[in-house]
């Protein structure tokens, strides 16, 4: 008997269910799609010679490893190692490092045209005879195995980190949309790895508090299951704060997670239950602060750096910057 006592109703997934994979692949393929194009269109509209973020990066630099190369890691080598049943953590620094070196002289055009083929690749896969027959098949990744169509789902989130952190080259702030659709990549792929992690638990992102425009999305995982669904409202263990700030927290752009509770800029509802998701640490090699959560005495301590292990994701094709 499946043991889901103690996760909400509404998160509670089917035998067999894969969150978005299998709940809502149509949608998973649109919502890519949709992030994808206006990615791209967001950073066409920068300076991608002017200074991103991160430091000592440029938009460039930023967003190279998103994109398509010839010597890139596209969906076919993602597919390939689906189907010879390759498993193995893909060496993403390593791997951004190498394709920096390589497009350092990449035109602005050039990186604008990378991240297009990128977004052809992705859209061309998905809906097709090959995500037919592999889409749930586990494949080697920066995250371990992971199922192919999840993983094309995850790359929305880093999508919208990459875009947050050209925003200083940007005429504009990063649209809203695009942030929308990069928290509800991170919420499944981030229950994906708590169901791989044989966690029964559940988690949901909160941003209506802050923004009531904004929707509200939860993740429940028992027994390798997970679900995806849109709320209503909170229910279970709970990150309420803005879109942008709960990307910047689980990327590590954001690292004063007690400063933030203490402002009231992010709340978190049933801490207990947060604590069900520490396992989420050990799935994913080079956290900050993992050896401290380790090491931690104190509940916040604890759910702070759950919070950065939600969003260590990498794409299959390339990544945003360290």
């Amino acid at each position: 008997m499946r043991s889901v006592a103690a996760l909400p109703d509404a998160l509670v997934p089917d035998i067999g269910a894969r969150g978005f994979a299998t709940r809502d692949r149509a949608g998973l393929a649109v919502r890519t799609a949709v992030a994808w194009d206006l990615a791209a269109a967001y950073a066409e509209s920068c300076d991608l010679q002017g200074s991103a973020r991160t430091r000592g990066r440029t938009g460039l630099q930023v967003l190279i490893p998103v994109g398509r190369w010839p010597d890139s890691r596209g969906l076919d080598d993602v597919l390939a190692d689906a189907k010879q049943g390759r498993v193995h953590r893909i060496d993403q620094p390593a791997y951004e490092a190498g394709l920096r070196d390589a497009h350092q002289d990449a035109t602005p055009d050039e990186v604008v045209d990378a991240l297009r083929r990128a977004a052809a690749e992705v859209s061309t896969f998905l809906g097709s005879r090959s995500d037919d027959r592999f889409g749930l098949t586990v494949t080697a990744s920066p995250l371990g195995p992971v199922p192919m169509r999840t993983l094309c789902h995850a790359a929305v989130y880093q999508l919208g980190v990459s875009a947050l952190d050209l925003e200083p080259c940007a005429p504009a702030p990063v649209p809203e949309e695009l942030l929308d659709l990069a928290l509800v990549a991170l919420v499944d792929t981030a229950a994906c790895l708590a169901a791989r992690r044989g966690l029964n638990a559940s988690l949901v992102a909160d941003p209506s508090r802050q923004d009531a425009d904004s929707r509200v999305w939860g993740f429940g995982v028992a027994d390798g299951d997970w679900v995806t669904v849109e709320l209503s409202d909170p229910v279970g263990p709970a990150i309420a704060a803005t879109t942008r700030a709960i990307l910047d927290i689980t990327s590590g752009r954001t690292a004063n997670v007690p400063g933030l509770v203490k402002s009231g800029a992010l709340r978190l509802h049933d801490i207990p239950g947060l604590l069900h998701l520490a396992p989420l640490v050990d799935e994913i090699p080079g956290i900050p602060g993992a050896a401290a959560l380790r090491a931690a005495s104190t509940s916040l301590s604890i759910a702070s750096s759950v919070l950065g292990s939600l969003g260590r994701f990498r794409r299959p094709s390339g990544t945003p910057q360290k």
